[in-house]
C-alpha cells in the first residue's frame, strides 16, 4: 500500500563552516536519548543520507562528521594560517615587484636626462643661432629637475656633480657660441659698410674708425743686410701719408 511521509529537516547556510556543521551533527546525535525524554519528537532524529545525488545533500561539514573525516579545531586554525600567510606572501611579492619597476622608472628617467646633457654638451659647439635659446631653455629646465631630485636624494651626489659640471659647460659654449655669432654680424655688417673700390682687411677693423691716412706700398732700394740669407727678396716699407682723407658719407 502506497503511503505518503514527510520529513523535517534542519537546513543550514551553505556560508556555515564545515567545523561548525560536524559539531551541530555531533550534538544532536549525542543528546538525542536525553532530549527525547523531554521532547519525545527528537527520538525520530536520524543522521542525513551522505549520498550527493539527494535532491538536498547534507552540508559537507555533516557528511565528513559521519564519514570520520571530520577536521579539528587546529587543524582549521592550520588552514586559515596557510592561507594567511600564502596572502602575505602574494601580497609581499607584488609589492616588491611593483617597487622594482617604479626604481626602474626612475633610474631609467635619471639616465635619459643625464644622457640628454651629453648630448647638449656636444652639439653645444655647432648650434645654429635658433638652436641657442631653445637649448638653453631646455638647460634650465635640466638644470631645474637635477637640483629637485637631488633635494629629495632621489639623485646621487656623484650623479649631482656631474650634472652641474656638465650644465656650467653646456652654458659657457652656448654663451661662446652666441657671441661668435654677434662678432661675425658686426664683420658683416662692416663690409656691407665700406665704400665700393675699397679693400678691408679683416684683420684691420678695430683701427678702421680712428684710421684717417691712406696706406700706400713702394718698393724699397735697400740692400738686404749681410745677417739675411742670400734668397730673401728685397724689403718693402710703408709709407703712411700724412693727408687725412675725408669719410665716405661725407662726398
Amino acid at each position: 500500500m502506497t503511503t505518503i511521509s514527510a520529513n523535517v529537516l534542519l537546513v543550514a547556510q551553505a556560508s556555515l563552516s564545515n567545523y561548525a556543521a560536524g559539531e551541530i551533527t555531533r550534538l544532536l546525535l549525542a543528546t538525542k536519548t536525553r532530549v527525547a525524554a523531554i521532547l519525545p519528537e527528537a527520538g525520530q532524529l536520524a543522521a542525513p543520507s551522505t549520498d550527493k545525488d539527494e535532491l538536498l545533500p547534507a552540508h559537507p561539514g555533516t557528511v565528513a562528521f559521519l564519514n570520520g573525516e571530520q577536521s579539528s579545531v587546529l587543524d582549521e586554525s592550520m588552514n586559515w594560517i596557510l592561507l594567511a600567510s600564502m596572502l602575505t606572501g602574494f601580497a609581499g611579492s607584488l609589492a616588491a615587484w611593483l617597487n622594482r619597476v617604479r626604481n626602474k622608472r626612475k633610474a631609467d628617467e635619471i639616465k635619459g636626462r643625464l644622457r640628454r646633457l651629453r648630448v647638449l654638451q656636444v652639439q653645444a659647439s655647432a648650434m645654429t643661432p635658433e638652436q641657442l635659446d631653445a637649448s638653453e631653455m631646455e638647460l634650465d629646465a635640466l638644470s631645474q629637475w637635477v637640483r629637485q631630485k637631488f633635494s629629495v636624494n632621489g639623485l646621487s651626489l656623484e650623479d649631482f656633480q656631474d650634472a652641474e659640471a656638465r650644465a656650467t659647460d653646456i652654458a659657457a659654449l652656448i654663451e661662446e657660441r652666441r657671441a661668435s655669432f654677434a662678432l661675425d654680424a658686426n664683420l658683416a655688417g662692416a663690409r656691407h659698410a665700406a665704400p665700393a673700390g675699397d679693400e678691408v682687411h679683416p684683420q684691420a677693423h678695430e683701427a678702421e674708425a680712428g684710421a684717417s691716412a691712406p696706406v700706400r706700398v713702394v718698393d724699397s732700394t735697400e740692400k738686404p743686410e749681410a745677417r739675411r740669407l742670400p734668397t730673401r727678396p728685397p724689403a718693402r716699407l710703408v709709407v703712411l701719408d700724412g693727408v687725412g682723407r675725408p669719410p665716405a658719407d661725407a662726398a
